[in-house]
């Protein structure tokens, strides 16, 4: 989802990079497939080399981002990552509420100044999820750069954030076997509530609301539903058919 920021953005940066991924190096070692950021380390070995995190820093300071940004950058899906340090791109988590009730549930936006400034908010709900399920959903966002949007731009972002998903299902089984809260299942942007109304965290909901609308695009991608589901999303009405880019 893209908006336009005409305002300039206050944020607060971490002070403190705190190393090793330990949720991201265990799904890594499990295949044998990626090189792992923060410490490496090698089957049947203790060593292990530092990570630059360099690159990535002038991408974010959210260090749940970092280790998207840096699982993302060691698969086929690496030019998402290039594409954000070429456009000077930021990406953090953000109350959406902040900006605009109309976007307060929304997983994501792109939003771009009026010095042309391109700031990728993800919603600050998603701060807990897997790595592997953030990274989806920045190449989801990768792909909205400029100020113009449309139906066949929202399907192109959400099939390739399904096909990153799909990805990370294959190279890390533990992704396709995380619990899935029961009422986020049917409808993914709808945010998981509890008997007192207080939406509840990723932990008692048993699972994240982020892979919630991940299995349910992967599941459309699959059954070649996709472009229906994007269609028919409330939240695209008015938009063109076309933008910039995308065309059919």
């Amino acid at each position: 989802m893209r908006m336009l920021l005409l305002a300039a953005h206050n944020r607060s940066w971490l002070t403190q990079l705190v190393i090793g991924a330990v949720f991201v190096v265990s799904c890594w070692l499990g295949e044998g497939l990626l090189s792992v950021p923060a410490q490496v380390a090698t089957k049947g070995s203790q060593s292990s080399v530092a990570f630059d995190w360099t690159p990535l820093l002038r991408l974010s300071r959210d260090r749940p981002i970092l280790d998207a940004l840096a699982w993302l950058n060691e698969t086929p899906y690496a030019g998402v990552v290039t594409h954000l340090k070429r456009q000077n791109a930021r990406v953090i988590f953000k109350d959406l509420r902040t900006l605009d009730k109309a976007v307060a549930n929304f997983d994501a936006v792109s939003w771009l100044s009026g010095r042309g400034e391109w700031i990728i908010f993800i919603n600050v709900s998603h701060q807990n999820a897997p790595p592997m399920a953030l990274a989806a959903l920045i190449a989801h966002e990768s792909m909205h750069d400029d100020v113009e949007n449309s139906l066949t731009e929202e399907v192109a972002g959400w099939r390739q954030e399904a096909t990153v998903w799909q990805y990370a299902r294959r190279v890390c089984p533990a992704m396709a076997s995380l619990p899935v809260p029961v009422a986020q299942a049917a409808t993914a942007q709808t945010p998981v509530r509890s008997k007192k109304g207080v939406v509840t965290t990723l932990e008692s909901a048993g699972g994240s609301m982020l892979v919630a609308r991940l299995e349910r695009i992967r599941q459309s991608l699959e059954s070649n539903t996709l472009e229906s589901l994007v269609r028919g999303n409330p939240g695209y009405t008015g938009l063109k058919e076309t933008s910039a880019g995308f065309s059919d």
